[in-house]
């Protein structure tokens, strides 16, 4: 019987709202004088051509792209050649655009530490389109929460920044902005996985507890997790989920309208290929158990043998992978996952 598990994504709530609202309230000014200008700075986002930010001893750094009819694409600096996810991303440029101030505490200070400058919150850098810098440090929060000390480099005002844009913007380091397909899972909280081929399911293992020892599951499946009789080896089970939970993407072949578009022939991402899905069960602090599902689909090595496509996450994004890893997994398929004698 055809059997294929729909992709269950949860997603976080995003602060895209917030950015958005940050900027209809406070939209970046025009060019000018810069004697003119409200505090800080005001960009054109099509201007910011990179952007560092580093908070909490961690560091992101995003590129531009830009694109034949005059639009944009954010990358990733590492992982190279890796979008950001749209959705998360949008508002980001206006908010740097132009973070303006709540008040001027000082026109100058001498003593950093006392603001925070010394351990900043969150620090911003950014490379303009004449190769420019602009840099920013939010310093520690103001007694009441509501907004952070802030510092522009090149101007010696010590100045109120609302707390939500540092709290966006710290986001982008924290919770970074990848696409939906680009996964990774920690090994200890799967739970299952299934095979398939020509749709059909060719084998599934699975466990009910973290600590509960792996089975290899009845065909057809039944149960979610699914339920088995066999007996799987364990650290087998372990050596294959740590392969798949480490995807080496590469960069993204084609971006589809659509997941039945983006399974073409073309690509070996057809309804044949080899497909698998892992279930992902976290427990939240308030006990309830968040279940996810990663799937994968491996397509067609690239014409130079060097690279695989492939789909992850239900996604219309080809993408590829380094051939290596892709043909590692594939050979997990007819991979003994018996005990060994």
């Amino acid at each position: 019987m055809s059997l294929r598990i729909s992709l269950v994504l949860i997603i976080l709530v995003s602060y895209v709202g917030i950015a958005t609202a940050w900027f209809i309230k406070n939209p970046p000014f025009a060019s000018g004088d810069e004697d003119d200008l409200p505090f800080f700075y005001t960009l054109s986002p099509d201007d910011i051509r990179k952007i560092t930010v580093k908070s909490a001893g961690r560091s992101e750094t995003f590129t531009a792209t830009f694109t034949e009819d005059g639009g944009s694409v954010w990358y990733f600096e590492e992982p190279a050649d890796i979008p950001v996810n749209f959705d998360r991303w949008g508002g980001i440029t206006f908010l740097l655009g132009g973070p303006k101030t709540q008040r001027v505490i000082a026109e100058s200070f001498d003593d950093p530490v006392r603001y925070g400058f010394d351990k900043p919150t969150v620090e911003i850098s950014l490379t303009l389109r004449d190769g420019s810098q602009r840099a920013l440090k939010l310093g520690s929060a103001t007694p009441d929460g509501a907004a952070h000390y802030a510092q522009m480099q090149g101007f010696p005002q010590l100045v109120l920044v609302d707390q939500t844009w540092g709290e966006v913007l710290a986001r982008l380091v924290n919770e970074p902005p990848l696409p939906l397909w680009y996964y990774t899972f920690d090994v200890a909280k799967a739970y299952e996985v299934v095979f398939y081929v020509d749709n059909d399911v060719v084998r599934a293992v699975s466990r009910a507890e973290e600590d509960s020892p792996w089975v290899l599951c009845d065909l057809p499946i039944v149960g979610n997790p699914c339920n088995g009789t066999g007996t799987a080896d364990a650290a087998r089970i372990n050596e294959v989920l740590e392969v798949i939970a480490h995807p080496q993407f590469t960069r993204v072949e084609k971006v589809a309208r659509t997941i039945e578009e983006a399974k073409h022939p073309d690509y070996g991402l057809d309804l044949a290929a080899p497909y698998l899905t892992i279930r992902i069960e976290n427990v939240r602090p308030n006990g309830v158990t968040e279940v996810t599902l990663t799937s994968l689909t491996l397509g067609k090595l690239t014409p130079d043998g060097n690279e695989m496509y492939v789909l992850a996450n239900e996604q219309p994004t080809v993408a590829r992978v380094q051939a290596g890893w892709g043909t590692r997994v594939k050979s997990i398929f007819d991979e003994d996952l018996t005990p060994r004698s």
